[in-house]
C-alpha cells in the first residue's frame, strides 16, 4: 500500500507537467514513450506515456501487479489502479495556477540541431528574471525532457522529466477514456 501511495503522490506532483502542451507549438506528433519523473520528495517513477493533442495517459507499476493510470485530457483528469476494487477512478483537482501578468512572464528559446529548448521565466519582486521551467522539444512536438520548479507544501521543489524509447504513431483513442465499469469519484477532503 505504501508503494501505491508513493506512486500516486509522484504522479500527482508531476500531473501539471504531464499535460502541458509546451511542445505542441513545434508539431503535433502522436507517440508513446518511457518517462522517468524525479522529484526530491519521492523516489523516481518510471512510466509509459501515450500522448495525442495534449491528451496524456501515464501507466506506472501499481498494486497487485496492475497499473496506476493517470489520464489528463481537456475533459478528464483522473487516476486509478487497474486492479482497484471497487472499480473507481479518483478525479484530480485542477492544477493551481498563479496569475502572472504578461509583463512578469516571458518565454525564450534556445535552438540546437534537432531540438528547441523553451525556457519560462518570471520576474521576481526585485525585478530579476528567474527561470521556473525548461522543456526540450523535437521539431515534431515530442517532449524530450523538462525541468519545472514549484512550491510543494510551502517548500521549493523541482520536478524533472526525461522521455526515452519514443515511438511515433497513432494511439488508440480508448487509452484516453475510463475503462468500462469504472466510476469517477471526487477525492477525499484534505485534512
Amino acid at each position: 500500500m505504501r508503494r501505491f501511495a508513493l506512486a500516486a503522490l509522484g504522479l500527482l506532483v508531476a500531473g501539471p507537467a504531464l499535460a502541458d502542451p509546451r511542445c505542441n507549438r513545434y508539431g503535433a506528433a502522436e507517440y508513446s514513450a518511457t518517462r522517468v519523473t524525479t522529484t526530491a520528495t519521492v523516489p523516481s517513477i518510471t512510466s509509459r506515456v501515450f500522448i495525442v493533442d495534449g491528451r496524456v495517459r501515464s501507466e506506472a507499476p501499481g498494486p497487485n501487479q496492475g497499473l496506476l493510470v493517470t489520464l489528463t485530457t481537456p475533459s478528464l483528469a483522473t487516476f486509478f489502479s487497474t486492479t482497484a476494487e471497487p472499480r473507481v477512478a479518483i478525479r484530480l483537482p485542477p492544477p493551481r495556477r498563479h496569475e502572472i501578468s504578461a509583463e512578469s512572464r516571458r518565454l525564450r528559446e534556445e535552438r540546437a540541431p534537432g531540438r528547441v529548448t523553451v525556457i519560462t521565466e518570471i520576474r521576481d519582486n526585485s525585478g530579476l528574471w528567474r527561470e521556473v521551467e525548461r522543456a526540450t522539444c523535437r521539431p515534431d512536438g515530442v517532449l524530450l525532457d523538462a525541468r519545472q520548479a514549484a512550491i510543494v507544501e510551502g517548500r521549493p521543489a523541482v520536478t524533472e522529466i526525461r522521455q526515452t524509447e519514443i515511438r511515433l504513431g497513432p494511439q488508440n483513442p480508448a487509452l484516453f477514456r475510463l475503462p468500462d465499469g469504472f466510476r469517477l469519484i471526487d477525492p477525499p477532503p484534505r485534512r
